[in-house]
């Protein structure tokens, strides 16, 4: 009889780096003959099925401390199986930051079976805060659904094309390089500036709704469906990330694994995936990612290694093979 897991996702049917994140592993664990009971705790309404099915499960996996513990002080389930956490960007770098924050997940935190991160980086930070625990680091690996359907995107025919995905919101930055990427646009007449994301801060968003309406060469695509993100990345003269900080991105592997040359931010999680000068380029303030982009938009030679190294670089350490036995290895301590 195969084990049952369930696993706890603050997002699954909305289009955010945690549903990605949840859909990529789910999707391997069934693969590798797991069966997985998903768990949308901040989308779905609890009910008596959902408790019903979670007394045949196994092992509870758990994604996004924080965000479980804030949900669970009012739910109050009782976490009556082993347990592994899994803390992504946002939780690693800020709410382990805050003090009353970690107070509030510091009884879960002590009963989980182990904790699993995306980083090293990720790792030490939980490890000075908690050094008696469990710790494994497992990088996120790239996965898309087979096919494509038909496409509800459309993109503009000029080149070359300048591509942001992200959220809206204050960590991810996105207008962080915008004077810069309108400097660019006086060096290549045809250059497009793409952002596909969902808004999460609608503050935020107005001010890039302003920018599309006034410049005709300015494009948000929102809720772009995630198997439909791969043509996005191919068509990317540029990738780029511009977050204050990040666990992981998906995006910038994403983007690495479709071929597209990327050009990031620095921070710890970035810097955990691309290696300046062989798997892309990395910025640290607008001037700097202004000579880096036009570099790569006027050197095709050094964009196609880049490329290249991407590539090869996320098949060598972020397959979803390795990422999912890294998972079931864990499993099998607890289960």
């Amino acid at each position: 009889m195969n084990k049952r897991v369930a696993f706890f996702t603050p997002y699954f049917h909305s289009n955010r780096g945690n549903a990605t994140t949840t859909k990529r592993i789910v999707h391997g664990l069934r693969e590798a003959g797991m069966d997985v009971y998903v768990v949308p705790y901040l989308e779905e309404r609890w009910s008596e099925e959902k408790d019903e099915q979670l007394k045949n499960c196994d092992l509870y996996h758990i994604l996004h401390i924080y965000r479980f513990a804030k949900w669970n002080m009012c739910r109050e389930l009782p976490l009556d199986k082993p347990f592994i956490l899994t803390n992504g960007g946002t939780d690693i770098n800020y709410d382990l930051a805050n003090p009353a924050q970690v107070a509030e997940m510091d009884e879960m935190i002590h009963n989980a079976a182990a904790i699993t991160v995306f980083t090293e980086d990720g790792k030490n930070k939980v490890q000075s805060l908690f050094p008696e625990k469990i710790l494994k680091v497992i990088p996120q690996s790239v996965w898309f659904e087979d096919g494509v359907n038909d496409l509800s995107i459309s993109l503009p025919e000029d080149r070359p094309i300048i591509f942001l995905p992200a959220g809206i919101r204050a960590i991810k930055d996105p207008l962080f390089v915008w004077n810069e990427i309108k400097e660019l646009k006086k060096q290549f007449n045809n250059l497009q500036f793409i952002i596909a994301g969902i808004v999460i801060e609608r503050e935020l968003f107005h001010e890039i709704e302003k920018l599309c309406r006034q410049y005709d060469w300015v494009h948000f695509l929102e809720d772009v469906p995630f198997n439909q993100m791969k043509y996005l990345y191919r068509q990317a003269d540029i990738t780029i990330n511009t977050s204050v900080t990040e666990g992981q991105s998906s995006s910038v592997i994403e983007a690495m694994y479709n071929l597209s040359p990327v050009l990031v931010r620095k921070n710890e999680g970035n810097l955990s995936t691309v290696t300046h000068g062989e798997t892309g380029l990395v910025f640290t303030d607008p001037t700097n990612f202004y000579n880096m982009a036009f570099e790569l938009l006027t050197n095709q030679k050094l964009a196609e290694t880049l490329a290249r190294n991407g590539k090869q670089y996320v098949l060598e350490h972020h397959s979803l093979e390795k990422e999912i036995n890294q998972y079931l290895e864990l499993y099998n301590q607890f289960i």
